[in-house]
This record gives structure tokens, C-alpha cells and sequence, in this order.
């Protein structure tokens, strides 16, 4: 149903995906030029000392953008599926494998990046860069309680079982 806490969580996963999209991920100062570098879900910003834009790439950055997206048109997605527990969890582990493909893009873009690579200097993380770690966490929590309902819902049907059986045998004597 949707009035679930799983809903919550996949819900949270993707307004927290959503909040994504605004917000930076990493920053780094180059002390020599005074350029500041700034990693967004979608572009690399680089800006001088007095704001003036110096250049602003989208390549290869723009595939954080639609993966996070990706993600949380899932997760909603999932939410919608509330008849169907399996799918659900199925879903929020393919939700969750692309959140932690996403992880590893986003430290690969903050650390290890060529156009980035001022080794002398250490980037500070923003909270964008977080995110993606909470929504696997919303995910796995979600995927705790509709398997959760699930074997309530089995056990349930158990106990209905049993009592058609003890019902049927007492009608026949």
C-alpha cells in the first residue's frame, strides 16, 4: 500500500535525488591561478577570483545527471508498484547497484579526473556528494520492510490456509 514506510524511503531516496541536481558536489581552489573548481551533478564549473565564469564542461558530467535521474524516476516508480512486493525489491536493487555506480563515478570525478588532477591540492566535499550514500541507505531500508510485509503476508496466508482446512473437514462430518 502506499501509505507504507517503504514508501517514505523511496520517496526520501528521490526527493534527496532531486535536491542532487542543485547542489555542489566537490570544490577545490588551484592556489596558483585562484581558479575555483566546482563539480556539479551536471557540469565542471571553473571560476576566477572576481566570479567570471572561465569554463563550464557538461562532458563527461552529464552522465551523474541522468544516472541520478534514472534513479529516482525508479524509485518512484517502485512506489507505484505496491502490488507487486517481488518487483519492488528487484527494483530497489537495481535502484541500489546504479546509487553505488553512481558513488564510484562521483569519487572518481572529485579524485582522480585528469582535468581535476591538481594532486598538490585537497578538494573539500559538499553535500551533493553525500546524497547518493543516504539514498542507499533509503533503498535498503525500504527493501528491509516490504520484505518484511512480504513474510507477514505469507504467513498470513498460512494461517487463512490452515483454517479453510479445519473449516472444510468439520463441514464434512
Amino acid at each position: 500500500m502506499i501509505q507504507r514506510i517503504q514508501t517514505l524511503f523511496l520517496l526520501t531516496s528521490s526527493i534527496l535525488l532531486g535536491i542532487m541536481q542543485f547542489v555542489p558536489l566537490w570544490h577545490k581552489v588551484d592556489p596558483l591561478t585562484l581558479y575555483r573548481h566546482t563539480l556539479y551533478t551536471w557540469k565542471l564549473q571553473t571560476v576566477d577570483s572576481s566570479q567570471n565564469l572561465i569554463n563550464s564542461s557538461s562532458m563527461p558530467y552529464l552522465c551523474l545527471g541522468i544516472l541520478a535521474v534514472v534513479i529516482a524516476i525508479l524509485a518512484v516508480y517502485t512506489v507505484w508498484r505496491y502490488d507487486n512486493r517481488s518487483l519492488q525489491i528487484q527494483m530497489i536493487t537495481i535502484s541500489n547497484l546504479l546509487a553505488t555506480v553512481l558513488v564510484g563515478m562521483i569519487v572518481y570525478f572529485c579524485t582522480k579526473s585528469p582535468r581535476l588532477q591538481l594532486a598538490a591540492i585537497t578538494g573539500t566535499y559538499h553535500p551533493g556528494f553525500y546524497i547518493p550514500a543516504w539514498v542507499v541507505l533509503c533503498n535498503i531500508l525500504a527493501k528491509h520492510f516490504i520484505q518484511k510485509d512480504e513474510k507477514f503476508i505469507q504467513s498470513t496466508n498460512r494461517l487463512r490456509e490452515g483454517f479453510n482446512t479445519i473449516r472444510s473437514c468439520l463441514q464434512f462430518t
